[in-house]
């Protein structure tokens, strides 16, 4: 009796977990969102691809940058920038930094990255939807 009962706790426990792990996949699709720091709010994209994600930020940074895939845990997917495909200071300087996303439940993501002087926060929409 308590030999099952335990095996029907750790199913509950196991059944708990799946969800997050679920969470754990990487994005797909094209995202477009604001990225915000301080008093400045820049509007951006970002095009996930298997193993990685393009960025695009526009003005007045107006560059892109790749990344690729650097790990996924529980439920946050880094990527780490590489070089910048048409170069500017704020792109530049974001090579070999990472970026962080998070689903949230509403189905928006939260993105983060650090540049050398601040780390900025965004809010993600899918494009296509309203």
């Amino acid at each position: 009796m308590v030999s099952n009962t335990l095996k029907a706790l750790g199913a509950v426990a196991l059944l708990s977990v799946m969800p997050a792990v679920a969470l754990a996949a990487q994005p797909t699709g094209n995202w477009r969102g604001l990225i915000m720091q301080a008093n400045t709010d820049v509007a951006a994209e970002v095009t996930f691809i298997p193993q990685g994600a393009s960025m695009h930020f526009a003005e007045p940074f107006a560059c892109d940058v790749p990344a690729k895939l650097l790990k996924e845990d529980g439920g946050t997917v880094y990527y780490r920038f590489g070089v910048s495909r048409n170069g500017g200071r704020f792109c530049d300087s974001l090579m070999g930094r990472d970026l962080k996303t998070t689903m949230a439940a509403n189905g928006r993501m939260q993105i983060t990255l650090a540049s050398p002087k601040a780390t900025w926060r965004g809010d993600f929409q899918r494009m296509g939807t309203p």
